[in-house]
């Protein structure tokens, strides 16, 4: 089977994205962290299912052209069948506390991401 790559909005991270380093007002979590660094604590964090399955990686965090803050996602392999990955926005509020749970099973993240290919 053919495995795509979803996207909202068919969003994509820019690669110029990794050069550029924003400062963030301080909150006691970032302790004066500028926001790349902030994003670079969510990569290679596991993401877990609502069952508590691991069903990815997070694989890549950045800004897309309007400056929002995006996070990628690779399923494991068979986790999300015909999917490889998900890009999603990234509330600018979220620290990484070393993992991100889900609140679907993978078979509605599936269905969900399946309606939504090609947009």
């Amino acid at each position: 089977m053919k495995r795509i790559l979803t996207t909202l909005a068919a969003l994509a991270i820019g690669t110029s994205a990794h050069a550029l380093v924003l400062s963030e007002a301080a909150t006691p979590a970032d302790s004066g962290e500028t926001l790349t660094e902030e994003n670079s604590e969510f990569v290679g964090d596991p993401v877990f299912d609502s069952e508590g399955v691991e069903i990815g990686t997070v694989s890549r965090v950045g800004l897309d052209a309007n400056g929002d803050r995006k996070i990628m996602v690779m399923f494991d392999d068979h986790a999300i069948d015909g999917i490889a990955g998900w890009i999603f926005d990234l509330d600018p509020r979220w620290e990484s506390g070393g993992s991100i749970e889900l609140t679907w099973p993978a078979d509605e993240i599936r269905a969900y991401l399946m309606q939504h290919a090609g947009q």
